[in-house]
């Protein structure tokens, strides 16, 4: 199976499908467009709908028909309103966002995540061992000064402090 930025070449009968739905998809709305605009009747994505059965999610989802409305939508054409000293201005919609993580197949997903899992696994036994080791070193170093303190002539107590003598 082909990996990395090589996914092109790795199904070319479903991309060239998509491909062609995808043109299939720009065609109906460019007749509908165009069937809109012969009859008078303003482009919007109800209109739309009703002449070519396209949904507008549809459109948004195709980047090239998503251009295409954006350039007929009576929408985006009429100029902006002014409403008292505000200035409003007209946004078009943003390309529909791609996760990265899609390009890939659901074998290499999961082999990541495997391996992902057993560095996980790895990193915790090596804290709980780091975790460990500085307990001992701690430990190690109050048992000293607890000597040291006896030794000097305080009693320790429960508390950490010393009782004199």
């Amino acid at each position: 199976m082909k990996q990395g930025n090589d996914m092109s070449s790795a199904y070319p009968h479903l991309r060239a499908a998509a491909a062609a739905r995808s043109n299939a998809t720009v065609e109906r709305l460019r007749a509908g467009i165009t069937s809109l605009e012969e009859s008078g009747l303003a482009v919007s994505g109800p209109s739309i709908y009703t002449v070519s059965g396209l949904a507008f999610k549809t459109i948004q989802r195709n980047p090239r028909a998503c251009n295409l409305y954006c350039a007929h939508a009576a929408y985006f054409q009429r100029p902006p309103k002014r409403i008292g000293h505000r200035r409003t201005v007209r946004r078009r919609p943003s390309e529909p966002h791609h996760d990265p993580l899609l390009n890939y197949s659901k074998a290499t997903l999961a082999r990541r995540l495997r391996v992902a899992l057993a560095d996980l696994v790895e990193l915790q036994a090596a804290h709980a061992e780091q975790r460990r080791h500085c307990q001992e070193e701690h430990y190690e170093a109050i048992a000293l000064l607890r000597a040291e303190l006896i030794h000097s002539g305080g009693m320790p107590t429960m508390l950490g402090g010393t009782v004199a003598r």
